[in-house]
């Protein structure tokens, strides 16, 4: 397998690039410098040409009707903030003002996608370029503006001769997705992690060399960080990229920590050369990743928000017609566990009032034992429904969709036993909106998925998405008909720089299935409960046969798993878990390796 993904890595794909793309502050010298930005769907081609102007803030600042300060924008670049109207409808009220390019500031809304610069989506008739910087950029350019001038270049600057920037795909700039690899999933269900065999990261990227010359010598470094502490650093060295191309590598080494157990993982891939370069922003690329204890998500997910992320404003897969768009995901552990909640994404071409959607959840069951889905073998088995208000004029919104179990059984879906391949399904069955589905681009897959491909291991849930705009006879999709899409960019036959790859905007909730409390068998391990009941600290004596890797749970009396970690622990050792923050009442401490498992009951008083 690694020898066939190391063969992938060494071919060259050769790009142009003729300039590169920045924005750049001259003065005032406390802010000058390059800036992290993002572009537009529309407006000026930002590689065409350089425009150099002093800013000016628009008035309204909005720019959601005809600008008053005309007179001072004409001829300047504009300032905007973001909110209220679409992108291009800002971009053209300063285009009309006479501005010769627009900068809009993003919020700091978190909620709403505040913070860092995102590609602007949108259509029109805007001829200047226009670009979105971040929020604390914003902040400080409108405390510089208020208190003097504040000039800034934009757009196609001369090539260096040392320039390296983490590789994206792009697609007439309406998309970049970024050739780095990602963990499968944006947010893990924990439940189903127990063990390395479980969870195993291996991270790798390509570097674009955007310089005039070949660079001999380049490093790819990756760290992963889960509360400010690293615990994982690699740098691969990558040899001679000539000029316009790109080359990559794969790590050494997996990341497989389970220890830290539920909470945010935070991935950061740079790129450097011992050589002087005059553009850095390009270097660097951040990203994360979640171990949750309800949730599972292809795309990454914000808990804070209850919503998988939006990682770009453009969206794919617009039609009135009948359109299925599905996350495929495996529960190796599963069985008791309850599905009962959908989220997803979308927006569309008109206010959603009356809109109607469904979520969906499928169970594949392998009939035939092909490997292959064919439509008969998907098996509807827990449905709900989002019907939007006559009076909404949102045209996008985050949907979340309870399910109802379809076998009438109980209310809720219950997984009947361990191993079985799911889909989680959002459905448009047609209607007078265009419905377009969200995706996280920047949670790319396709590296994954061309190595595991090339290597003959390509497993259906490896999958980012599949979706199918053919609807079978049963009501669900043509399996025969789904797959991922692609964007004809440049009028021939789809390349894979033009298939997205990017998980789709479907989240699951999952309440993870009651833990049994019998002991499996104790000739390996025995656990001693030091004191119960407990207030604050409950410590553990656990006896192992033989030094090995434990994974310890903690049990509420609904069955739901509420802490997990797992260590490698010598044969003797004493474990203690903090419980500060638990409720009075009846839990077990579950304690198991590879070969047994052991639990304990013990009671938190307060």
């Amino acid at each position: 397998m690694m020898k066939i993904l190391q063969f992938l890595f060494v071919l060259l794909t050769i790009d142009c690039f003729a300039q590169k793309t920045a924005v750049v502050v001259n003065s005032p010298g406390s802010l000058a410098g390059e800036k992290v930005f993002a572009g537009a769907d529309f407006g000026a081609d930002l590689s065409s040409k350089l425009w150099t102007s002093d800013l000016v803030m628009a008035q309204p600042n909005l720019a959601c009707s005809e600008l008053t300060n005309g007179a001072e924008i004409a001829g300047k670049i504009c300032v905007i903030d973001r909110g209220t109207c679409l992108f291009a409808d800002k971009s053209l009220a300063a285009e009309n003002a006479g501005a010769i390019g627009v900068i809009i500031l993003n919020h700091n809304d978190q909620s709403n996608r505040g913070g860092p610069p995102f590609q602007m989506g949108g259509t029109g008739s805007v001829t200047i370029p226009v670009v979105m910087l971040g929020y604390t950029d914003g902040v400080l350019i409108k405390e510089a503006m208020a208190s003097g001038t504040v000039n800034v270049t934009m757009g196609g600057f001369p090539k260096a001769d040392h320039d390296l920037a983490i590789s994206r795909s792009k697609c007439d700039g309406t998309h970049t997705q970024p050739n780095l690899v990602h963990p499968t999933y944006g947010s893990y269900l924990m439940s189903q992690l127990r063990g390395n065999s479980d969870f195993s990261f291996l991270p790798g990227g390509f570097v674009d060399n955007v310089g005039n010359l070949t660079e001999s010598t380049a490093n790819l470094d990756c760290e992963i960080t889960y509360n400010n502490q690293s615990l994982y650093k690699q740098t691969v060295v990558i040899k001679d990229i000539a000029s316009d191309s790109k080359a990559g590598s794969w790590f050494s080494s997996p990341f497989e920590d389970l220890s830290k157990g539920e909470g945010r993982y935070n991935l950061s891939y740079t790129t450097s050369t011992t050589n002087t370069e005059p553009y850095l922003t390009d270097n660097a690329y951040n990203t994360y990743f979640d171990f949750s204890n309800s949730i599972i998500s292809k795309s990454r997910f914000s808990p804070e928000n209850r919503a998988p992320v939006f990682s770009g404003a453009y969206y794919f897969g617009g039609g009135t017609g009948y359109r299925e768009y599905m996350m495929p995901f495996r529960l190796p552990y599963g069985k008791d566990s309850k599905i009962d909640t959908i989220y997803g994404n979308i927006t569309a071409d008109v206010a959603l009032a009356g809109a109607y959607l469904e979520g969906r959840i499928y169970r594949w069951d392998d009939l035939n034992s092909d490997n292959n889905i064919n439509t008969e073998e998907m098996t509807l088995v827990a449905l709900g429904s989002n019907q939007f208000d006559d009076s909404e004029t949102s045209t996008s919104a985050t949907m979340r969709i309870p399910l109802e179990n379809l076998d009438g059984s109980e209310p809720i879906y219950t997984v009947p036993k361990d191993g079985d391949v799911y889909f989680a399904s959002i459905q448009y069955p047609g209607g007078s909106h265009s419905v377009f589905f969200g995706y996280d681009h920047n949670h790319n897959q396709k590296i994954y998925v061309q190595a595991k491909d090339s290597a003959g291991t390509l497993d259906i849930t490896d999958y980012p998405y599949l979706n199918s705009s053919t609807q079978a006879v049963t009501g669900g999709p043509d399996m025969d008909q789904a797959g991922l899409f692609y964007f004809d960019c440049d009028g021939s036959a789809a390349n894979e720089d033009e298939t997205v790859y990017s998980p789709i905007d479907i989240a699951v909730h999952i309440i993870s299935g009651p833990v049994a409390t019998k002991d499996l068998g104790n000739s390996e391990m025995n656990i001693e409960l030091l004191s119960n009941p407990v207030s604050e600290i409950l410590t553990a004596k656990v006896s192992l046969k033989n030094a090995t890797r434990v994974n310890y749970q903690i049990v509420n009396s609904l069955g739901h798993i509420i802490y997990q970690e797992t260590n490698n622990e010598s044969a003797k050792t004493i474990r203690s878990f903090d419980l500060s923050s638990f409720a009075s009442g009846n839990y077990i401490l579950k304690v198991s390796t590879e070969k047994t498992q052991v639990s304990k009951k013990f009671v938190v008083v307060r």
